[in-house]
Order: structure tokens, then sequence, then C-alpha cells
């Protein structure tokens, strides 16, 4: 008894009747939308109509659960049905209970200053009152005609069901459009992850580099920078410092050295020679603070390098397609470009004093962080944080990668079959 009158107070107040909050709610969204400016004419209409249907649905359901569970023949007989435990009708009875006072203050103006008052809207006037004289025509004349569509879908709830059916099997239904939904999306994600994620470094540097170069040649094209009015200022490179051409020449050599080498000591030799030499561009510039950081990078770096290259196999000659050469081809000569322009944009006089960040970052660093050097003021103050993630990052790829290469030269030796023979296999820690 107690459950079937939480059940039916519960079920009243969802249909919409008076004297419940359900009652309340709906003439609010019924006079809502008869006064609302947000749409007008025939979709308005429609809107209001959908809303009337849909409460008739939800008026059929709810005398569907009182009549199904406690009366009428569709009622199912339960050998064991017993009254529910205090843990499970208390919450039940604590909502209804809600139901039944708010309504019942629709009496009075309790309930609609309530709801006022917890309006998102400051400025909120929902008119709610139970009181006959207080009520609206037009919304009592969308009450009665969900209540008699309601009872009307009651009635004829069996050929509800039967049309209920036939549009199930014509139509698919929300959970198989979502299932199937889902699966597409599956379905993307595998083909997208097969096409990109392959563990090629070739592939992987070729989406990164032409990314990069597209977008910096995008930038210069959207940015309306003209290449005919560039007027780089390389005048201490060529008439004052030999030793700058000099290095620029050395540098080419050794990116193509770098570029053709055959095993990867040589390969590593090659890049550590174009890092430093880049490092001793700075002594062009008379900037004694970078070199020196640099060329620490560049050792750091080195060490590194040939740590890892101890473990690695030789090179192999790969062969690729013409396809893959001509891509490699476009991506390097689109890096090629968008690095030559910037070179020419950075050293250009109108591009370099009005885009320049340089005197604040001397001032700041002579006069906030009282520093006598900018450079290192700059990495140890102003970009301390990304110098020490930047330390962290070279620090842990390195261990992990001469982690990994450790693992598999041990895996391989252990796996020889000169070994399988004469030791016994170790777990693996």
């Amino acid at each position: 008894p107690i459950t079937r009158t939480i059940l039916v107070l519960a079920a009243l107040s969802m249909a919409g009747l008076p004297p419940f909050f359900g009652f309340l709610s709906k003439e609010t969204l019924y006079h809502g939308l008869l006064h609302t400016e947000a749409v007008t004419g025939a979709t308005k209409w429609l809107i209001i109509s959908m809303s009337v249907l849909a409460n008739a649905f939800v008026f059929a359901v709810s005398f569907k659960l009182i009549f199904g569970l406690f009366g009428g023949d569709e009622t199912e007989k339960a050998e064991h049905a017993h009254e529910a435990g205090k843990g499970l009708w208390m919450p039940a009875a604590a909502v209804v209970s809600m139901v039944v006072i708010f309504g019942l203050l629709g009496f009075t103006p309790g309930t609609e200053n309530l709801v006022n008052w917890l309006s998102s809207d400051p400025d909120a006037h929902n008119h709610m009152s139970l009181l006959p004289w207080h009520w609206e025509l037009q919304p009592v004349v969308l009450s009665l005609a969900t209540i008699i569509t309601g009872i009307a879908i009651y009635q004829n709830r069996k050929l509800v069901i039967a049309m209920q059916d036939a549009i199930a099997n014509a139509i698919p239904s929300m959970q198989a459009i979502w299932d199937r939904m889902l699966a597409c999306v599956t379905w993307g994600a595998t083909k997208f992850a097969d096409n990109w994620q392959r563990g090629s470094l070739r592939w992987y540097f070729t989406g990164i580099l032409g990314f990069l170069a597209g977008m910096t040649l995008l930038a210069f094209f959207r940015s309306g920078l003209q290449f005919k009015e560039l007027n780089p200022d390389i005048d201490d490179a060529v008439n004052k410092t030999w030793y700058g051409i000099a290095l620029c020449v050395m540098l080419c050599f050794s990116a193509m050295i770098l570029v053709r080498a055959k095993t990867r000591l040589q390969a590593a030799v090659a890049a550590t020679a174009t890092g430093f030499l880049t490092s001793l561009l700075f002594v062009v510039y008379r900037s004694p603070d970078i070199l020196l950081t640099q060329i620490l990078i560049e050792t750091v770096s080195t060490i590194f390098v040939l740590l890892i290259l101890y473990f690695m196999p030789p090179f192999r000659k790969e062969n690729m397609t013409p396809i893959t050469r001509v891509t490699s081809a476009i991506v390097a000569c689109s890096v090629g470009l968008a690095m030559f322009l910037c070179v020419l944009f950075v050293t250009d006089d109108k591009f370099r004093y009005e885009n320049n960040l340089a005197d604040d970052y001397l001032a700041r660093a002579f006069d906030e962080a009282d520093g006598k050097n900018a450079v290192n003021v700059i990495i140890v103050d102003f970009r301390a944080i990304d110098t020490t993630g930047e330390v962290l990052v070279l620090v842990t790829v390195g261990m992990l990668v001469f982690g990994l290469l450790r693992s598999r030269r041990k895996n391989k030796v252990d796996d020889s079959p000169e070994t399988t023979e004469t030791t016994e296999p170790t777990p693996n820690v």
C-alpha cells in the first residue's frame, strides 16, 4: 500500500493533474509557449501542438503505470509480492511529498515566489497558481486538450503499440542509429590510425615539416609582406667578416654530407658539425654568451646521439617509390623556401624594427631582473620553466631511448640459438 500510494501520487503529478506540482509546471510551459517571442506564426503552433501531444503520451503512460501495476486486467499476478523496505520507498516518498507540498502551495503565492527566486533569470515573473480565477483561458484549453488526447491514447493503447511496432520495423530505432554512428566513428578512427600511425619516421616528419612549411608560407602570403620590398642587412657578413661567408660555405658542405651519409656515425658527425658551425655564426654577430650556450647544447646532444647510435642497427638502403621521392622533394623544397624567406624577413630593417621585442627584453633584463647578461636572464629568469622543461624532455627521451635499445639488444642476444641452449630464460622484471 505504501508503494502504491507513492506511485499513484507521482503518476498523477506526471500526468499534469491538479493539485499537484506537475499541473503547475505544465501550465507554466503552455503559458511560456503562448507568449514567447522567440518563434512566431506556424512554427509556434507546431511546437505547441507537439508539446500537447508529448504531454498526452506522458498522461497515458502515467495511467498505464497505475492500472498496469496495481489494478485492472493488465495487472500481473505476483505470488511473492510484498511491501518494499524503507530504504527503497523513503527516498521516493520524500520526492513525492515535495511534489504534493509545492502543488498545494499553489493556492498561495509561495510556489510562485519560490520558482521565481530559483530562476536563472533575475527578472523572472512566472505566474503559477491553483486558484481558478487566476488561470488564463488558453493554457487551460491546452491542458484539457492534453487530458482528452491522453485518455484517447490510453483507451486505444493496443492500436498505439501496434503502430509503434510498425514504425520501429520500418524506421531504425535511435539505439540502432546510435550504435551505427559509434561503429562509424570507430571505423574512421581505426582507418585514421592505420594511415597515420604507421611507425615510419619519414611519414611523421613529412607531415610535421609539410604542415610547418605550409603554415609559414600561408602566413607570409596573408600578411601582405612583399618580397620585392625586402632590404636585408647582410653587409657585415659580406663586406666586413670573410669568416662569416666561410662558415656558411662549410655549413652547406656539412649539410650535404649529412643527407648523403651512408652510415649512422657519418650522419652523426655531419649533424654535429652543422650544429657547431651554426654556433660559430654567433661569433659574426658578436654574441659570445649565445655561442657558449649553443656549444654546450650541441655537446650534450652529441653525447646522447653517439650513446644511442652505439645500440642502433646499421643503415639499410631503402627502395623508395617514385611518389615517395617526389613527396620528399616537394616537402624539402617547401621547408627550404620557408626558412629562406624567414631569414630574409627577419634580417630586413622594416620587419626587425617594427616588430621587435629586443628593447623590451633588454630593459627588463637590466632593470627588473638586475642582470648584466640579457641572454642569461632570459634563459634562467624569463624562460626558467621553459628551459627546465626542455632539459627534462631531453634527459627523459635520452634515457628512454637508451633503455629501449639496451632491452632490444639484450633480447636479441637471449633469443639467439647459442644462448637458448646454454642459459635458462630469466623473468622480465
